[in-house]
Formats: C-alpha cells, structure tokens, sequence
C-alpha cells in the first residue's frame, strides 16, 4: 500500500511533465514566444506530441527500474533511490524540453514571424483594481487549527511521554524518536504556521503578479486570467487547510495512540488529492487561463512584444528594467521571479532557511 502511493505519485508528476506543453500559454512554445495563431502551426504541433511521448516513456522506463530495484533492497533504502530517481527524471525531462526550446528558437527566426505581426503591449490600467483572488481571511481557519493544536499540546504537556515518535518509515516503524520538551512539541505547530505564511504568501503572488495580456484578443485574455487566478486562488487556500490538517495528527498520536498504518494512508491520501487538484486545475484552466473556452474573437495582427531575450533557457526571467518580481512561468502552470531583482533572491533564501531553522533551534 505505502510503495504503490510513490508509484501513484510518480505517475501523477510524469503526467504533469509531460502534458505541460499543452497547459502553457499559446503565446508561448518551449519557453519562445510565438503570435497565438501561429499556436497550432504544424511544427510546433509535432514538437508537443514528441516532448509528450519522449517524456512519457521516460516516466515508463524509471517505473520499471524501480520496480525492479525495489525488489533488490528494503525500504528505506529504496525511498532514497525513488528521490533521486524523481530528481534525475525531471533533469532529463528539462533537457528533451531544452532540445524543442532551440528548435523552437530557429523556427521562429525562419518564418519571421516578429516582421509579419505588430509588436505591441496590452495593458488593462483598471487590472489591479479588480479582486483576482479570495480573501485572505479564509486563511483564518487553517490558523485558528494551527492555535488549538499548539494550545493542546501545551496544555496536555506533562501527559505526552518523555519520549515522542518523531518519524516513521515505510513499514510504519519508529526511526525516530526525541525526548520530550516545549521546543519538541511546539516543532508541529511551528511547521504549521510556517505553511500558513507560505501559502498566504502565494496567495499574495496570485493576486499581484505581472499582468500578462495577449494583443490578439486583450478582452477575452483578461476575462481569461482572471478566472485563472481566482481558481488558483481557491486552490492555495484549501491546500493550506488541507497540509495543516495532516501536521495535525502527528501532535495527537502523542497522547492517542494511531495506528502508523493509518497515519500514512491519511497523509498519502490528502497528498494525492491535492497533486491530482493541481493536475485537474492545470488541464481545465492552463497557464493564465489559456484551457478556458473563449468567448470573444480577436485578431491576428498583433503579438506580444518578443522579449525572449529576458528568458534565459526560456524558463528564468532576468530583466533589471522590470520592476515586476513574480511573472507567470513560460513553460508550464504557475509563477516565477525576476532573478534581476535582488528581493527575488531574499525571497526565495528565506522559504529555503525559515523551516530549517526551526528544524535546528528547536530539535
């Protein structure tokens, strides 16, 4: 049961990787932009079906290894192999997309497409007037759970054992376990509220990130990354809810004793409700919205304002004269940062320490 929830997981991430041609923008193709029209142009049709195949026998190949590695060592020992081997398979799945992105590349400087269509930016001055988000006040209830564990441990202190489990393996066993103490006990709740911080963050992103709008039809783009936005939104928050609610059951079975068969099932269980909730949301909206049905018709005269040359590798934005800090990614679901913006790199160093630091000053 506990292997086939990382097998479930990997199939989940190799269907993500490999349909993400398809549930990125239209004016984007492997990380270069193109004019929408030019989107079902045979070419870069035949690249997504290739990046999709290569990338799904990739996903089949890593299946059978560890299939046959796991049968090889114990558990413990392939949980390290399954990581690296997740690791190792989005590295390889980067380089068969970096083969598209040069071709993509070389197709655009072929067909001239920047001289057959006016370069122009599409702005709605009334965009961040308008609540693309959910209210941040429903993250209130993840909260008011992360008080109430933290107020019964404490309360309950001196009927948890000296002795708390602190991690399991597999088989459910105990592989660690930590004398009881404030900071110990506390560490749950601490994790919880980091969480909290994370995804309110998020949240925040999803609301002001960089407006993007396609020139070809500015009207239907917006409508478009509203919704894209607002079901995004929705998502964070109930994935905050949800990733509380498991750090949640560790601190209870300190004192109830759970059986770690159970624990595991419940956690895999909401892990994979929220990876398939994210693979579902990806498929049926795209990235800014471009999955949703349009509704109004647009020209084919314009295109965005080719800035390639920001995209390095055509995933990392690196744009000093952009004040903007989070952009939406060019390939795939979701944002990014301007690396040009040193408060991007605070950003990112801080989500990276703040959890191992709680994990050091208070274990």
């Amino acid at each position: 049961m506990m292997e086939l929830s990382l097998y479930i997981i990997f199939a989940l991430i190799v269907i993500i990787a490999s349909i993400t041609p398809y549930i990125t923008r239209k004016t984007e193709s492997f990380g270069v932009s193109i004019p929408s029209d030019y989107y079902h142009h045979p070419i870069p049709s035949r690249f997504r079906k290739h990046y999709f195949s290569q990338s799904f026998i990739l996903g089949i190949v890593f299946t059978i290894l560890f299939l046959f590695i796991e049968g090889e060592m114990g558990t413990d020992r392939f949980v390290i192999v399954y990581t690296v081997g997740i690791f190792m398979y989005l590295i390889l799945t980067f380089f068969v997309y970096y083969r598209y992105h040069r071709q993509m590349k070389q197709l655009k400087e072929k067909e001239n497409w920047k001289e057959k269509k006016k370069e122009v930016v599409a702005v709605d001055i009334q965009f961040y007037k308008k609540k693309k988000t959910y209210s941040n006040i429903w993250f209130i209830i993840p909260l008011i759970i992360t008080i109430a564990t933290a107020v019964w441990l404490l309360i309950r202190f001196e009927d948890i054992p000296e002795k708390i489990p602190m991690q399991y393996n597999l088989d459910g066993e105990v592989v660690n376990w930590m004398e009881k103490s404030v900071g110990t006990i506390l560490l749950f709740p601490l994790i919880q509220f980091f969480l909290i911080g994370l995804f309110l963050f998020i949240n925040i992103v999803i609301e002001r990130s960089k407006q993007q709008t396609d020139p070809a039809n500015p009207k239907d783009s917006i409508q478009k990354n509203m919704i894209f936005r607002k079901r995004w939104s929705l998502f964070t928050i109930v994935s905050s809810t949800a990733l509380v609610l498991i750090f949640s059951i560790p601190p209870i079975s300190f004192l109830y004793p759970i059986d770690s068969q159970i624990l595991f099932v419940i956690t895999m269980a909401i892990t994979i409700s929220i990876v398939i909730g994210a693979l579902l949301l990806a498929v049926t909206t795209g990235q800014g919205g471009s999955r949703i049905k349009s509704v109004n018709g647009g020209t084919e005269e314009f295109m965005n304002r080719d800035d390639d040359r920001y995209w390095k590798l055509g995933q990392f934005y690196f744009n000093p004269e952009d004040p903007a800090v989070w952009v939406e990614k060019r390939f795939g679901v979701g944002w990014t940062v301007n690396f040009a913006r040193p408060i991007a790199w605070i950003i990112l160093i801080l989500i990276v320490a703040v959890p191992i630091l709680i994990t050091i000053l208070l274990v």
